[in-house]
Order: C-alpha cells, then structure tokens, then sequence
C-alpha cells in the first residue's frame, strides 16, 4: 500500500478521494492548495509515493506543483485530474490524467497504474477522457458543490445575475447528469424543485467574455442599491459606463437573450423529463 497526498481545492473531492484510497488500505494526506502541499512533501521527504492533484486550482497550476514535486523527489509519481479539458497544458508522455468526475473503480485502477509506471489513461476513450460510472456518492458531492457555488451568500453582488462559468466546481455537462440521475430517483418535492431550480441556473454561468457585460453594469446598480450614488452621479456613472469599451448595451442584451434562450431549453428538458418520471 502506499502514502498518497491528495492536492486540491475543493473540500468535498478532497474527502472523497480520502476515503476511497483508506478504505483501500493507503494512507492519505490531504492539502488545499500548493504551499500546504510543496511545505508537506519537504518535511517528509521520501514518505510520499503518490501525488494527486488537480490541474486548476487558485495560485500554483497542478502541472506546475507536480513538475516542481517531481524535481525534489524524481521518484514521486503524480496524478492529475480535471472536469475540464487541458487548454495550452502539456503532460508529459505516460501521465496518469482523470477526466472527473470518475468512480472509485476507475480512481483505484489509475493509482494502481501511475505506482507501476505503467503508460496511458486508466480507462481512456479515444478523446483523451476517461470512462466512467458516476455513482451515487460522487452524484451527491458534485451536486453538493454546486449548490455551495449558487448560494446567494457566496456573492455580494445582488445585481449581477450572471456569474463566471470557470467558478462551477465542474463542467456544466457534468452537473446536469448530476442532476437529472438524482431527478431520476424521483426525490421528494422539496428537493426536487431546488434540483430543478439549480438546472436551470445553470445558465446564469457564463464565459468571460459575455460576463463583462453583467459586470460592469452590475458594478453601477450596486451601488445605487447601497445608497453610495445619488441621481445625478447615477446617470453621470451611466454615460461613462455606456462610452467604455468593456460594456456595450447591445451586447449585454444579447447576452442575456441568449441566456433566457438556454434558460427555456432546460425547462423544456425538465417537462420531458417530469412526463418520463411519472
């Protein structure tokens, strides 16, 4: 068995992983993020056999934390895992990659692979992903984290409806299997219209370039709602707004034209659905 630190941002994937590997007989370490894991690794130098990390995380990228961990300890074999797919990153040739959300079955095979250095993707598709089966726990967890996202308490900016795609703890694709599996298993009222309301939330979570528009107008009628901007200065804080280059009023309607689009699609689903459940 062997000595596994488990690197990531997310709580709950942290714990999940955790109990996975014990109840397979590892010992696990956990950290948050890239200082925790470079200060653990240097204090126990040769007690590490495995690195798990995932690849975008706040400060040191995951590629960048497994190369330098590698260069301390070349004998330390790293795996990486992502919900997203790799942009500009290169791993190198016979990197143990998990696309997430994966099973424990599928977790269990790449350690047992990355630890006998054997080459390639547990379970890897012709796209570079991995096979899975996302089980009841990982359902849960990721459902679990996406809520924690969409709470209105994570933000304190009421106005701006919008939010980045890149703060989902996972592809959208991924949450709503999530939530269609555990809309499946026919849960009680309660539940079922918050999953419900949290699908079609989902498209609130924008790409960059279209959350700019939300932001800046956003911005504007935060502070109005604070009392912090008078009338005058109000419509003077407009003008300028509308003369920037970053917010452009057509744009930022058709933005969120396009996001009550999607918006309506995913009811759509959710009615078909509703008639396949009963």
């Amino acid at each position: 068995m062997a000595t596994i630190l488990v690197v990531n941002d997310e709580p709950i994937l942290r714990d999940i992983l955790r109990v996975w590997l014990v109840n397979h007989g590892h010992t696990v370490i956990c950290a948050a993020h890239d200082r925790d894991a470079l200060d653990i690794c240097n204090q126990q130098t040769d007690s590490f056999h495995l690195v798990i990390t995932g690849i975008y995380m706040p400060g040191m990228n995951g590629i960048e934390l497994g190369n330098q961990l590698e260069r301390l300890h070349p004998r330390l074999k790293v795996i990486y895992m992502s919900g997203y797919p790799l942009g500009g990153e290169k791993l190198k040739a016979g990197t143990v990659f998990l696309a997430k959300p994966f099973s424990e079955e599928v977790l269990l095979s790449a350690v047992e692979q990355a630890l006998q250095g054997t080459r390639g993707s547990a379970k890897s598709q012709e796209d570079g992903s991995i096979e899975f089966e996302m089980t009841k726990d990982m359902r849960d967890a990721i459902i679990q984290a996406y809520g924690k996202v969409l709470a209105p308490s994570s933000t304190g900016q009421p106005y701006v409806i919008a939010r980045r795609k890149t703060d989902l703890p996972f592809p959208k694709s991924v949450i709503r299997q999530a939530i269609l599996q555990a809309l499946l298993d026919r849960p009680g009222e309660q539940y079922r219209q918050s999953l419900e309301a949290g699908y079609v939330s989902l498209e609130w979570f924008v790409p960059d370039e279209e959350y700019i528009q939300f932001e800046q107008f956003g911005d504007v009628a935060n502070r109005v709602a604070e009392g912090k901007l008078n009338a005058r200065d109000t419509a003077d804080k407009m003008r300028r707004l509308i003369n920037t280059k970053e917010y452009q009023p057509e744009l930022h309607q058709a933005c969120e034209s396009k996001i009550m689009e999607r918006m309506a699609e995913r009811l759509q689903e959710l009615e078909t659905l509703r008639k396949t459940v009963e």
